[in-house]
């Protein structure tokens, strides 16, 4: 049997302003999201790659793993969630992308 052990959700808030999730990475946390409703924007760092994904379809996910620096866009209307291998741990949390 699988365990997720941290389950959450992102969406915009009654005024209807759009929240955002990361402009982080992890050392340990491996990290699914899907768009759940609506249209996500999801950037990701490594190195000095970058490469911006759009996530619509809730059958497909993003698998987000270790040291790769990532930021969702969760517009008013879109819901993002997010399946995460750990529960959240501000010591594995680290705001700088990855250099080489």
């Amino acid at each position: 049997m699988l365990a997720v052990p941290e389950v959450y959700f992102i969406f915009s808030d009654e005024q209807g302003s759009g929240r955002g999730h990361g402009g982080h990475f992890h050392l340990r946390k491996h990290e699914t999201m899907l768009a759940v409703a609506g249209t996500v924007v999801v950037t990701l760092r490594q190195g000095n790659m970058e490469e911006v994904v759009s996530l619509s379809d809730p059958s497909r996910a993003l698998l987000i793993p270790p040291g790769v620096w990532h930021r969702a866009a969760v517009p008013k209307g879109a819901i993002l969630g997010v399946l995460a291998s750990t529960v959240h741990d501000p010591a594995d949390t680290f705001e700088e992308p990855v250099s080489d």
